[in-house]
């Protein structure tokens, strides 16, 4: 499996609920899993931000996972064909 990212939403980090589960079932699958933490708060429009964020993260094939606010980051997966 990939590695992948894990990308929090407003209220929770990445290792809170379902995020939790899911980067915890991607590393029982082989992944090297990166736990991201917001390094400062939202602007608006939030694209950009996601994109300053998130973008540095990014690698051939890395899975995406993202709640809420992390999946303004889809736009991004898009761009570079990943999961």
């Amino acid at each position: 499996m990939a590695d992948a990212v894990v990308i929090p939403g407003g209220a929770f980090g990445p290792g809170a609920g379902l995020l939790l589960y899911a980067g915890t079932v991607a590393e029982r699958l082989g992944a090297t899993v990166h736990w991201h933490w917001w390094s400062r708060p939202p602007t608006s429009p939030v694209g950009p931000w996601i994109t300053a964020e998130i973008e540095p993260l990014l690698g051939p094939g890395r899975l995406l996972i993202g709640k809420s606010l992390g999946t303004n980051a889809a736009h991004l997966a898009a761009d570079h064909d990943l999961p």
